[in-house]
C-alpha cells in the first residue's frame, strides 16, 4: 500500500473518477462548491454519486463548507447526506477502489489553489468489510431533501442577521432532524459485560475495558445507575433496540425473534455465531432491565423473555 502526497492523491483520484462505471460514494467532513464542482466535472454521465458531509452550523457560517453544494448535486441527480459527528475522508469508486486520506473535498484539501494543504492518502482494494464500513456511515446519516434544506437555510439566514454569535450552533429542533436510529451495528458497539454491576475501574478485564470505553466513562466518574442510564440511552445498541421495538405493532419483542433481528443487523464479516448473538442480546436486555425500568419492561411470559415499551 503506497502513501500518496497531495498532488499524486488528487491526480490518481481524478483518473479513477473519470473511469468510473457504476457508483461513487464520497465521505468528506468539509465540502465546498469548488471541491464538488471538481468532482462532478470528472464523473462520466449516468454515474450515481452519493456525498456524505457533516454540515456543522459553524462550518457553513465560516465558509469551511458551502450551502451551495446541495443544489449543485441535486442538479446532476445526486444525493447529499448529513452525519453531524463525521470527521472521515474517503472515496469509494465502483466498490472496487477505496481512497482513504486526510483531504477534504475543498479547494485547500485537493490543492486546487496555489497554496493548498499538504495532505496524504492511499488507495486500496476494499474488502467486503471495508465496503460495509463506508455503507454503514450512509445508513446512519440523513438524506437532505428540499424541506430539510429550507429548514437549514432559514437558520443560516437568522445567523447572518445576528452577527454577535461567536460560535453558532443549530437549534435543538433542527439537530433532532439530523438524528437517525442505527439500522446496522458492529459487535464492538454492543455491551460485553453481562450486567452494569460488573463495571469496576479496579478490575479492567477485556469486557469491562470495552464497556467503559464504549460508554465514554472516565476514572473520575462515580458509577451510579443515574450516570450509566444516561450513557446507555445515548448508546447505539440501545437506540437500535428502541427503534426496533417502537416499530412493532405491540411495541414488544420476544427474545427469539429479536435475536434473529440482531443477527441480521450486524455488519461484521464473518457474521457472529448465533450463540454469540444471543449472549450479546442477553447482556443488553440485562442492562436495560436494570437501568431503564421506567422505559421498558423485561419479563418472561410463557417461558420466553420479552421486552416491551411502557410508552
Amino acid at each position: 500500500m503506497q502513501i500518496l502526497g497531495t498532488d499524486d492523491y488528487r491526480i490518481t483520484l481524478e483518473s479513477y473518477l473519470s473511469n468510473s462505471n457504476e457508483s461513487v460514494f464520497i465521505v468528506s467532513a468539509y465540502i465546498t462548491k469548488e471541491g464538488i464542482d471538481w468532482i462532478l466535472s470528472r464523473l462520466p454521465p449516468l454515474i450515481g454519486c452519493n456525498v456524505l458531509t457533516r454540515w456543522d452550523c459553524s462550518d457553513l457560517v465560516s465558509g469551511a463548507s458551502d450551502i451551495e453544494v446541495y443544489n449543485r448535486l441535486k442538479s446532476y441527480g445526486h444525493s447529499l447526506y448529513i452525519l453531524p459527528d463525521l470527521h472521515a475522508k474517503a472515496v469509494l469508486i465502483d466498490k472496487s477502489k477505496l481512497f482513504i486520506g486526510s483531504a477534504n473535498i475543498t479547494n485547500s484539501g485537493l490543492s486546487l489553489i496555489t497554496q493548498g494543504n499538504r495532505e496524504i492518502g492511499t488507495i486500496l482494494d476494499p474488502s467486503i468489510q471495508d465496503i460495509a464500513c463506508i455503507e454503514s456511515l450512509f445508513l446512519e446519516s440523513i438524506l437532505i431533501d428540499d424541506i430539510l434544506f429550507q429548514d437549514i437555510l432559514e437558520e443560516l439566514n437568522r445567523f447572518a442577521i445576528d452577527k454577535n454569535r461567536s460560535y453558532p450552533k443549530w437549534s435543538e429542533s433542527l439537530l433532532k432532524k439530523f438524528q437517525k436510529p442505527p439500522e446496522k451495528l458492529w459487535v464492538v458497539e454492543m455491551l460485553w459485560c453481562s450486567t452494569p454491576k460488573d463495571l469496576n475501574f479496579g478490575d479492567l478485564t477485556p469486557n469491562i475495558k470495552h464497556d467503559i470505553r464504549l460508554l465514554g466513562l472516565k476514572k473520575t466518574d462515580t458509577l451510579s445507575n443515574e450516570l450509566l442510564k444516561e450513557k446507555l440511552i445515548a448508546s447505539k445498541c440501545w437506540l437500535w433496540l428502541e427503534n426496533r421495538i417502537r416499530n412493532t405493532p405491540k411495541k414488544e419483542f420476544y427474545f427469539g425473534e429479536l435475536s434473529a433481528e440482531l443477527h441480521n443487523s450486524f455488519l461484521d464479516d464473518p457474521n457472529p455465531y448465533r450463540k454469540d448473538v444471543k449472549g450479546l442480546l442477553s447482556n443488553l436486555l440485562n442492562w436495560v432491565g436494570i437501568l431503564l425500568s421506567d422505559i421498558v419492561v423485561v419479563d418472561r411470559p410463557q417461558h420466553s423473555q420479552r421486552i416491551k415499551l411502557i410508552s
